[in-house]
């Protein structure tokens, strides 16, 4: 009665103000809170959880990636040796310490003039930019697409006898990994991982797009569809990352918008990293093991540090000198992602305009790799590390080329933070290569010209169902771009 008397106004509107007041006060002072909430669409009330935040963090990522490297800086020779037979180059090699030192310093520098002098990054409150929910036949159509390409690669691998290989790998009765040679040319060489690949970059993305509709939904069912056909075509190929990738990626945006009402703490997060990696490494040596027919303690692992921090010592033979690599200092695996971009590579014949401007192009895969590596004693053939792409295209000035990186990566986790179509199909992109940054150059890389071709169609999408709803609206075409959210406000 007291506050009807002074403010003239009942009860209800009262305490209505005084709620709303309180929920902006939250989010204004969103750096000391634990949840920030973010509504993506009128189904979904999703929250950024600034406890797990930082774990999809660009930085975590980098910081990740050169932790490994550290490990590989340090690891005893002796124990490299006995486990790999191979000589040991990378322990104490201070050349190569310092070339990556500084390729991540100017990484975190074009990351902290990409923040506006700060590596934290934007602020966590901020708002979405679309309601996907309002877009149902793009990320209907995005998930059924999904599923199709998930069959088809399922299909062609099937056709040609992958599953029975599989199955006699699984008893020990031939090596996967040349069964894989024989039904990969059989299959119509390597389209059934083409397809796949599509299907990893866009899965992380259309989770993300699905998570704005009601349970039991048609668009819930196809996200349902498209996990359970892409994880078992994925297996199916026997390749690690087509399985770590997806997973990868919608991890790192369960840590910014977690599922349902429960936010999980920093040390939940961090066990629930603990037990995927341990999943993870389950699976490596699992596949390791019907792929290579690896037996015993040791030899598994050889194989865990062969892979995890073998592609170090490829490059501390290639910083020292002492390992020229074809197709030096023409820059191809900076710009491998323009030439081999999907399609246009055909249409404009770009392999034979690389040719005339750079040249033979620098060996890829280990196979490529594995004469150059054999003449040096080295009986392992892996990736080598994207510091180690860097200096065979750039020399000792690639570390320069980190800079801009760091200022992309930037602009891509802002947009990520807005659930921009831009940011959910690049940043996990980006993260991934970061933490992988000891496996080849993979952003950019030729994944990256399958991103942006994806990027592209999704936003057509958008703004083609968009400018659909609003020619058959019948209000106001002000009222409808204030009150709707039909499209982002930048792309």
């Amino acid at each position: 009665m007291k506050e009807l008397q002074e403010t003239g106004k009942p009860l209800s509107l009262v305490a209505a103000a005084k709620q709303k007041a309180t929920k902006r006060e939250t989010i204004d002072h969103a750096s000391t809170s634990r949840e920030v909430t973010a509504p993506l669409s009128d189904a979904s009330d999703l929250r950024i959880n600034l406890q797990t935040m930082f774990m999809a963090h660009p930085v975590a990522a980098i910081a990740a990636g050169f932790a490994i490297f550290l490990m590989a800086f340090l690891f005893p020779p002796e124990l490299y040796t006995s486990l790999l037979i191979d000589k040991c180059y990378m322990f104490l090699d201070f050349r190569m310490l310092a070339y990556n030192s500084v390729c991540v310093i100017l990484l975190l520098g074009g990351l902290y003039v990409s923040f506006g002098g700060s590596l934290s990054g934007p602020p966590p409150n901020m708002r979405p930019e679309s309601s996907y929910n309002r877009f149902p036949l793009t990320v209907g159509g995005l998930l059924f697409a999904i599923i199709i390409l998930n069959m088809t690669s399922a299909y062609l691998v099937i056709r040609v006898g992958g599953l029975s290989s599989m199955l006699s790998a699984m008893r020990g009765n031939v090596l996967l990994g040349q069964e894989m040679e024989r039904f990969s040319e059989e299959a119509g060489g390597e389209r059934w991982k083409a397809l796949l690949n599509v299907s990893a970059i866009a899965l992380p993305a259309a989770w993300h797009f699905s998570r704005g509709f009601r349970k039991y939904s048609f668009v819930w069912w196809l996200m349902i569809g498209c996990l359970a056909t892409y994880f078992p075509a994925a297996v199916l190929t026997a390749k690690r990352n087509f399985l770590i990738r997806p997973v990868f990626g919608m991890l790192l945006i369960f840590f910014v918008w977690p599922v349902g009402r429960k936010l999980y703490s920093r040390q939940k997060a961090v066990g629930l990293c603990v037990c995927l990696g341990m999943i993870v490494i389950a699976a490596f040596l699992g596949l390791s093991v019907i792929r290579k027919g690896i037996q015993g303690t040791t030899e598994a692992s050889g194989e865990v540090v062969r892979y995890v921090l073998g592609s170090y010592n490829t490059e501390s033979l290639i910083v020292s000198g002492e390992m020229e690599v074809p197709g030096s200092r023409r820059g191809y695996y900076w710009t491998q992602w323009f030439w081999e971009f999907p399609v246009l590579s055909r249409m404009l014949r770009l392999d034979m305009l690389r040719e005339k401007l750079l040249g033979d192009k620098a060996p890829y895969g280990h196979l490529q790799r594995a004469p150059m590596l054999e003449q040096h004693g080295l009986t392992i053939s892996t990736a080598i590390p994207a510091f180690a792409c860097t200096f065979v295209d750039f020399g000792w000035l690639g570390p320069l080329a980190f800079f801009p990186l760091g200022l992309v990566a930037g602009l891509i986790w802002k947009s990520f933070l807005r659930q921009n179509p831009t940011g959910l199909i690049l940043y996990p992109h980006a993260a991934y290569a970061f933490v992988e940054i000891r496996g080849n150059l993979l952003f950019p890389s030729y994944h990256t010209g399958n991103c942006i071709l994806i990027l592209w169609a999704i936003l057509a999408c958008l703004w083609m169902e968009g400018g659909r709803k609003r020619n058959t609206t019948s209000r106001p075409a002000s009222a409808s771009r204030s009150q709707s959210g039909l499209l982002p406000r930048s792309l």
